[in-house]
């Protein structure tokens, strides 16, 4: 967990981010920890809505209670009825955040989150001149199960103007970043990869795999609260148990966080079985036997963290190709159209060797070089 030691009033450059800064945590966490790691250097302060940062506990409870009248105004009405209490939670938060910048004298840098969540804070800052960095993990509304579909365009349109606003917008995903500096936007592509804490983990696990020579059964794992990740999760496991895809050494694994919450009906038996969230160590554990680990969606945008922490950890990824975008034709990741084709990625797994390399950290001197120059001038 990053703890802050600069107070916000003496903070030159401040990281607002939506998410916790814990490894415990699903691909938003551990991809703003990876982030947060390139911003230390230039001794940055973070502030996240999701610990309740500068924000006082009467504050959170009016946030809470005024959530139901609010949410059906404005703006909210044109996200999925899913996703409408978190865009609500954050605006108002990111409202509260605006109205304390005056409070931080030194700032000169601010990074934020998936601006479309943030609008108040990213147009004050642009309002008082303050450079804004854009950490984008995903465009938010090119997802169709969190929008309605017939706003999708204007909010598209809100937020590509938001992101226009900023300096320099840090993306997760390779096709993200072709689009937006089509657009003549200024960005930066830094692929995933997992902070030193979770690499040091991974590679062990890896050296045990090595000594591991008959891996079993197949792991279907994810963030069950992302919307499109929980669909993608169910629509494969139909799909498993109804082509009885099963065998004694190919049983479905079934594991991730809140999955327990979204996926509980979900009942073990002959073909899949169901382990819910998982602590570290077993998860851990677990990496060390599994064959490979599926990745299934059909919507969705940013880049999957997990398919680059299996290929560390030494583990083939099957997925569809919706799901292994940014991954495309890299060693140890199978590719496959539609599950009617997953049967076929399945025994490719055996035809590929054992061997998955390691892949490489994404150089950042020119990241740091810029973060430098925002605040030189």
């Amino acid at each position: 967990m990053v703890q802050n030691c600069i107070s916000p009033d003496k903070a030159k450059c401040i990281y607002f981010s939506r998410f916790l800064p814990s490894i415990e945590r699903g691909g938003g966490s551990r991809r703003l920890l990876q982030v947060f790691s390139e911003l230390e250097a230039i001794n940055c302060l973070l502030i996240s809505s999701a610990r309740g940062d500068i924000l006082p506990q009467n504050k959170l409870h009016s946030i809470n209670t005024k959530r139901i009248k609010l949410l059906m105004k404005g703006e909210y009405f044109k996200w999925s009825k899913q996703k409408r209490d978190d865009v609500y939670r954050l605006r108002a938060i990111s409202n509260f955040w605006a109205h304390k910048i005056d409070t931080f004298r030194q700032l000169r840098l601010a990074v934020v989150d998936d601006p479309i969540y943030f609008a108040p804070l990213v147009k004050k800052f642009k309002h008082r001149g303050i450079p804004v960095i854009a950490s984008c993990h995903n465009l938010e509304t090119v997802v169709p199960d969190q929008i309605v579909q017939s706003h999708q365009q204007t909010l598209l349109r809100k937020e590509l103007e938001l992101l226009s606003y900023c300096q320099l917008i840090i993306t997760i995903s390779r096709e993200e970043t072709i689009l937006l500096k089509n657009l003549n936007m200024e960005t930066f592509y830094l692929p995933y990869y997992p902070i030193d804490e979770i690499q040091n983990r991974l590679m062990k696990i890896r050296e045990c795999r090595e000594g591991i020579p008959q891996k079993k059964h197949l792991l279907l794992i994810g963030n069950a609260r992302n919307i499109a990740t929980r669909k993608g999760m169910l629509k494969l496991i139909q799909f498993w148990k109804t082509q009885h895809l099963s065998t004694d050494s190919n049983k479905l694994l079934i594991a991730g966080y809140a999955t327990d919450i979204f996926l509980n009906t979900i009942l073990s038996d002959n073909s899949i079985q169901f382990l819910g969230p998982l602590t570290n160590t077993e998860y851990d554990e677990l990496l060390k036997s599994v064959k490979a680990c599926i990745c299934y969606q059909e919507s969705g945008s940013g880049a999957l963290t997990r398919i680059c922490e299996m290929l560390v950890a030494g583990i083939p990824v099957v997925a569809n190709m919706h799901a292994a975008r940014s991954y495309f034709h890299i060693d140890g990741v199978i590719e496959f159209s539609e599950l009617i084709d997953l049967e076929n990625a399945l025994q490719a797994i055996n035809e590929q060797g054992s061997f998955i390399p390691i892949p490489q950290r994404p150089e950042t001197l020119r990241l740091r070089s810029n973060l430098a120059n925002f605040l030189a001038t």
